[in-house]
């Protein structure tokens, strides 16, 4: 049924008190629930639509500004915005509102169908959708940038919510989704005071604003408040609800905001333009007054503006909050930690293209007695490939979208395997780290998890995996099913050819063929080029694996009690606790075989010892897995004295297997897939040098060996003492 009254009537603005008929118990139980929860159900809508008829004059307007507040606070692809805009028109907006609004949305048209003409035509398609944005009554937010393919920046406008979209599972018949809402936030900014700063600079750190490098450079930092502009307070939320034109009256009200926070902004205030909710995002855009007007600090270089970002500048809430997990690990919500600022600092660095995003500055500093790091960034650009459900960006989910992702992702994956300083994304291939700019200009972020072939601090252990780049083009190759609309079914071909043409503009032949796994095709790459590429990289930058002795040897992830232990000794106490240890074992054995004479396990285990014995601890150490389980059949035969020695004195070599023989022994065997693998795909003149490369780590292992089958005064040495270790794992055909 059509509700044909007329809600503009006088009779309608009458502040009358609401009935108690059923729209008014309904409408009332809606506002407290969205008072509650802050969202509210398309279904408790839904149960209106049936009431309209009964509606009662008084009841108009406490509905009418119930719906326009739900309007206002909703995401613009939820269904209950779509259902007051549509289904509760006539009683949520007045005919002028609703004429404004339909004339926005058929200008909305209009536009989406000249963004599909020039995709058509070949345009690039987030360039199309920055093109072709405008502000009006859809668009009333200020939501970030664009930098136009003149190197000029484009604003770009909508409301203030949008999503990025990941895909986080694909079937032949459905895909899972997580869609992060994303609020977008112009915060205040203020000066937090930090310890031990100490500031990376490159040549663009005096392009920025001076009052703002005079804060940096005197141990202060600018983080965000809680304080957003385009927060309406109460007073003037409800003049907007309650005014003749929500739409023209919103856009006012935001710009009024605007405008006194320019009237309080000297030269030494900043605001950060901030995407995330209230636990997410880290990064806020440097906004500043500029001729009475918000915008943001533009930083031109050659012919190309950049926008500043501040990268650990705390979060929506304002400064930094407690812990929270992030990427397999704890940390300070809002915050970067220092290896991420430093090693990001320098990846910057390495693409010198006039457009692509630059480093201005790093600091690391400690608060609160913890590290903690700041990247000042200039960025062309501040739209993602995940970004969707906002006019100003596509919906990517699309096949024609899928398709156009698909291609930026193979190519920078080949792209970054060939430059001058080659390199790997570790573990963060997703599509809300390919950043978009120009005509067709990519690369992705976050920066600081661009993994160099060469870097000293891979191979390394993590989570029970071992991180190298064979493990990180894996995960790269299988992480293509999180682009938003991938299916198996329909783009795993394109994929593959994708890829095999990416590698041919590299002179690289892959040959992947339709019917392989995403497995497969990441072996056809490590064959056929990442092998030597890795090789070659590591062979130019005179590589040593540092990782090794800084995370898997010093941090004791296999086995931390020992290693822990281990940092605490001095040569002697080492060495005595070695020869304890040594007795303890063998008076083990001779308990266990003198309880159970007879038992088949208790002379395994005799055997095992009798290496130990022998001097032959590294024979001992690599069959420790095998004798565990002879142990697990004599154990529940002893006395409680008896397992307790039994146990300390295993313990012990065990833990002088998981940390230290193991991670080295990883190491070796990763070195050797690499010059075996390498071998396939080199030039002919590097042959020679594989295969003695080769020769070397089967001699190396050989090394190892002896060191641990030393004399343990030796032995300490060797797995103390960083300059032995560096000796231990060094390479002759890496130049050392």
């Amino acid at each position: 049924m059509t509700d044909d009254r007329n809600y503009d009537a006088p009779g309608a603005t009458e502040p009358n008190p609401p009935s108690n008929s059923a729209f008014s118990r309904q409408t009332t139980a809606i506002q407290e629930s969205f008072a509650a929860l802050g969202v509210i159900g398309v279904s408790d809508l839904q149960q209106l639509k049936p009431l309209l008829p009964d509606l009662e004059s008084q009841d108009i307007i406490p509905a009418k500004e119930t719906l326009r507040k739900i309007f206002l606070g909703s995401v613009p692809w939820g269904e209950s915005y779509k259902y007051i805009k549509s289904d509760l028109a006539s009683v949520s907006f007045s005919a002028h509102e609703q004429a404004e609004i339909t004339e926005a949305d058929r200008r909305g048209e209009e536009l989406q169908a000249a963004i599909q003409e020039d995709i058509k035509a070949g345009m690039f398609p987030w360039l199309a959708h920055a093109q072709h944005n405008e502000r009006n009554v859809n668009n009333p937010y200020l939501i970030g940038f664009y930098q136009m393919p003149d190197g000029k920046i484009k604003p770009l406008y909508g409301p203030k919510y949008f999503s990025s979209k990941r895909q986080l599972g694909d079937s032949f018949l459905a895909s899972e989704f997580q869609i992060q809402a994303k609020v977008v936030s112009l915060l205040e900014g203020e000066y937090e005071k930090i310890e031990d700063a100490q500031i990376l600079k490159t040549e663009y750190w005096d392009l920025l604003p001076e009052t703002l490098r005079m804060h940096l450079e005197s141990g202060e930092i600018l983080i965000t408040t809680g304080e957003d502009v385009y927060d309406l307070p109460q007073e003037q939320l409800d003049a907007v609800v309650q005014s003749q034109n929500l739409p023209t009256e919103l856009i006012a009200a935001i710009d009024s905001r605007l405008t006194k926070a320019t009237q309080v902004d000297g030269n030494d205030t900043y605001h950060l333009l901030f995407y995330g909710g209230s636990k997410e995002g880290r990064t806020g855009v440097l906004m500043h007054n500029e001729n009475g007007e918000m915008k943001p600090v533009i930083i031109t270089i050659g012919d190309k503006e950049f926008v500043v970002e501040m990268k650990g500048c705390g979060g929506r809430e304002g400064g930094f909050e407690e812990h929270q997990w992030r990427t397999e690990r704890y940390i300070v919500t809002g915050a970067v930690e220092k290896e991420q600022a430093v090693t990001e600092f320098y990846r910057l660095q390495d693409d010198q293209t006039e457009d692509a995003p630059k480093a201005a500055g790093s600091i690391t500093f400690k608060r609160n007695g913890a590290d903690q790091g700041y990247i000042v960034r200039l960025t062309p650009s501040t739209v993602r490939a995940s970004y969707t459900n906002n006019e100003c960006y596509p919906p990517i989910d699309q096949p024609e979208y899928v398709e156009r992702t698909l291609s930026l992702y193979t190519t920078l994956l080949a792209d970054n395997l060939f430059t001058e300083k080659p390199m790997i994304l570790d573990r963060s291939s997703h599509t809300e780290n390919i950043l978009l700019w120009g005509s067709d200009r990519a690369v992705f972020t976050d920066f600081s998890d661009h993994a160099l072939l060469a870097d000293a601090q891979y191979p390394y252990e993590h989570a029970d995996t071992y991180i190298t780049p064979r493990h990180m083009l894996e995960l790269y190759v299988r992480m293509a099913q999180e682009i938003p609309g991938f299916s198996v079914e329909h783009n795993l071909q394109q994929y593959f050819r994708n890829l095999n043409a990416a590698f041919l503009n590299h002179d690289i032949d892959l040959q992947i063929d339709s019917s392989s796994s995403f497995d497969q095709a990441a072996e056809k790459i490590w064959d056929r080029c990442l092998a030597y590429q890795v090789f070659s990289a590591r062979k130019k930058a005179g590589y040593i694996a540092e990782g090794v002795i800084d995370h898997d040897l010093s941090q004791g992830y296999r086995f931390h009690g020992y290693t822990k232990s281990l940092a605490r000794e001095n040569q002697a106490s080492f060495v005595g606790r070695y020869h304890t240890r040594v007795n303890d074992v063998i008076n083990a054995a001779r308990l266990v075989t003198d309880t159970l004479p007879n038992d088949s396990n208790a002379s395994r285990f005799a055997h095992w010892v009798k290496h130990i014995e022998n001097g032959d601890i590294m024979t001992a150490l690599t069959s420790m897995d095998g004798v565990y389980k002879s142990l697990e059949e004599v154990f529940p035969h002893l006395s409680s004295e008896q397992k307790l020695l039994l146990y300390d004195a295993y313990s012990y070599f065990r833990g002088l297997r998981e940390s230290v023989v193991v991670p080295i022994q990883n190491y070796f065997t990763h070195e050797l897939d690499v010059v075996t693998t390498a071998q396939e795909s080199c030039p002919e003149y590097e042959r020679e040098v594989l295969e003695e490369a080769n020769e070397e780590l089967v001699k190396k292992q050989a090394e190892l060996a002896g060191v641990i089958n030393a004399d343990p005064a030796s032995l300490f040495t060797k797995i103390t003492d960083r300059d032995e270790l560096k000796k231990l794992l060094a390479l002759g055909y890496y130049g050392h």
